[in-house]
């Protein structure tokens, strides 16, 4: 019996791994992600429910180590290209519905903001909490890869 299983990692140079967790230690434009992640067999992150969601903030606070300034942008695998409005996932082509929009957006500021990513909100009490952006697609943020392991059970 074959599984397709997603996990967010592989383990790859010049990276901060954490656990199952992939997150090149570079910064790039959405396309330029996207091509980076696809040159390792993978695409950007797909965050199809709370709990994906949740385990990509466990992982970009577990690659802190070393130093690294995880309080920062981080490009996932939706944009609205194709359709302004509705948000799409890169590694299969289906419609996001969870969808957690930080305060005030999708704002499409300056009518160029079509790309997607995860980033910290200050809470009110203290700490943060990682919700969604809509921004522009060639700014450079660090990004999430994202690849399938198909496993193989033995008879």
């Amino acid at each position: 019996m074959n599984r397709t299983i997603p996990i967010l990692a592989a383990l790859l140079p010049f990276a901060s791994k954490a656990e199952v967790c992939f997150i090149p230690d570079i910064t790039a434009n959405w396309f330029e992600a996207q091509e980076i992640c696809q040159s390792w067999g993978a695409n950007l992150v797909t965050i199809p429910n709370n709990s994906a969601n949740n385990a990509v903030v466990e992982c970009i606070l577990a690659s802190s180590t070393g130093g690294n300034n995880v309080m920062t942008n981080y490009w996932i695998g939706a944009n609205d290209l194709a359709r302004p409005g509705t948000l799409k996932w890169v590694s299969n082509g289906k419609i996001a519905t969870f969808i957690p929009w930080g305060p005030g957006e999708p704002n499409n500021a300056g009518g160029s903001e079509h790309c997607v990513n995860i980033q910290p909100y200050p809470k009110d009490g203290g700490g943060h909490v990682w919700l969604w952006n809509d921004d522009g697609c060639y700014k450079k943020f660090k990004f999430i890869c994202e690849q399938a392991v198909t496993c193989v059970q033995e008879p």
